[in-house]
């Protein structure tokens, strides 16, 4: 269903994707492509990263799972 592997990974409806977490910090990510291009080149499909998110004026650090190719949302 569409949502759900958001949904697991704890992204809301509003919540701003700042970049990857890396330590303390976000590293920025420029668009959307990006971030794809970056897992499709150095991620393999079921590893975990972190996303530095926003919410409001919290920040959060949220692990998801890498998704095949053919699963990812349009």
């Amino acid at each position: 269903r569409y949502g759900q592997a958001i949904q697991r990974a704890g992204l809301r409806k509003g919540d701003v994707v700042l970049g990857l977490a890396v330590g303390d910090e976000a590293a920025p990510i420029v668009s959307n492509d990006h971030l794809h291009s970056w897992w499709r080149l150095t991620r393999a499909p079921g590893e975990r990263v972190r996303l530095a998110v926003a919410r409001g004026e919290a920040r959060l650090s949220l692990e998801v799972e890498v998704l095949p190719p053919h699963a990812a949302v349009r």
